[in-house]
Formats: C-alpha cells, structure tokens, sequence
C-alpha cells in the first residue's frame, strides 16, 4: 500500500492534505445552501487558498514552466490534480449561488414562507382530534347537520381536520368555501341551541388540547336546525 501511494502523484502527503482542505470548502458549500452564504463562500475561498498555499512553489513558477519548450509537460499529474481542487473550491459558491439564487431572493422566499406560515391555520393532528373528542364520547348531535365555511386556502387544512372531528364525534359537515367570511383571528361555531351543550363541551376541549394554539367563539341559534363554522384567515395587524 505504501508504494502504490508513494508511486500515485494523487496519493501523495500533499494531495491527501489537498482533500482536506476541499473538505472544508465542501462545508462552506453546504453552509451556502442553508442560507449562511458569507461564511459558506469564505470557507471555500479559505479552502482554495488553502489548497494554493500548498503548491506555491509550482504555482508561483506555473507560467514560465508553460512557455518552456516543452510546456505542459512539465504539469505533473500532481500539480494538475492541486490546479483541479482549487477550480472546485472556488466553483462552487458559483455553482451554489446559481442553483438557489441571490441570497436577496433567497431572502424575499423566506419571508414570504414566514408570512404564509403565520396567516395559516395549523390543522389538527391525528392524536389532537382523538383527545379532544375523548371527553364527548357517547354524545351525539340532535341535528347533525354542519357546514363549515372557510376563507381561503390558508384554512383548508384546518377545515379538513374539523370534518374529521366531527365527523367522528357524529355530525355530517360539509366544507364550503366561502370569501365572504370575515377576516378574524378566532373561529366562530354557531351551534343550534339543541346541540350548544356538546359544541361548548367540544370548544373547551380543542382549546384545552391545542393549548389555545386554536380559539373558539362559539355563538347560539334557536332552532336553526344545523351547526355552522367559520374559519377565516388571521388578522395581519396581529
């Protein structure tokens, strides 16, 4: 083993030393693609210079060994593999920044993924809709009939998880979207009055589950026969 690394010129001390140094580099490039792009290019320059320190004397001497008569000849293969790790450690910051784009639009995505996070609903989980309605199980509606009614795509999700709940606790909701809804932060249940008990009884225990993450207004109408939801989008001014 130790004379085939002696005989290979990219087995050498120095190209071994080489690898590292493209390590680091490497590291800077994966630290671009999280978002931190000074730092990451910094190490991939650091690397490359690194890598430069290291074949100096070559580099340093690379243009006249050109125009000698023999020219590149005189490029050993060792020389050549150092020259190769430097283009790739200076390359791929640019590589990088041309795969995921400016950090100022790298910057403007992320702000608009903060803000559709924050106007999202969060629907339920699987385990949240098992807890909330463990405390109602063995009631059901009198008037089963439910709409839900949401404004836009940002509480659908939430939307879906509710008819799951209900579904399960024996209303029939059917989603409805519905732009009219107004823009508020809390969700409204308007209950029928035979059914108010159960809908209170619900409201506390998604709010004691969720632990107030969701809010519920819950409104009572005589007689109307069904139990209504709305589900509007977050206020921006909160």
């Amino acid at each position: 083993m130790s004379d085939v690394r002696d005989n290979n010129p990219l087995l050498t001390n120095r190209m071994f030393g080489s690898y590292g140094l493209l390590g680091i580099s490497g590291i800077g490039a994966g630290l671009m693609i999280g978002g931190i792009f000074l730092f990451g290019a910094g190490l991939c320059i650091l690397g490359a210079l690194g890598i430069g320190y290291l074949f100096w004397n070559e580099l340093k001497n690379i243009r006249v060994m050109i125009q000698m008569n023999d020219g590149f000849r005189h490029l050993t293969t060792e020389l050549c593999g150092g020259l190769v790790l430097i283009l790739i450690s200076l390359g791929l910051p640019v590589v990088v920044f041309m795969y995921l784009g400016s950090p100022s639009e790298i910057a403007a995505l992320k702000a608009q993924v903060n803000e559709y996070t924050r106007l999202r609903w969060m629907p339920l989980t699987a385990d949240e809709i098992v807890a909330i309605k463990h405390p109602v199980a063995g009631t059901r509606p009198v008037q089963p009939t439910m709409h839900i009614q949401y404004l836009d795509a940002n509480a659908y999700d939430l939307a879906v998880s509710f008819k799951k709940l209900f579904t399960e606790i024996g209303f029939n909701p059917i989603i409805q979207l519905d732009t009219r809804v107004s823009t508020v932060g809390t969700i409204i249940l308007d209950a029928d009055d035979n059914d108010a008990k159960l809908v209170r009884n619900v409201i506390n225990s998604i709010e004691t589950v969720t632990k107030d993450r969701i809010k519920c207004e819950l409104r009572v109408s005589k007689g109307q026969g069904q139990t209504r939801i709305f589900i509007g989008q977050k206020d921006t001014g909160q």
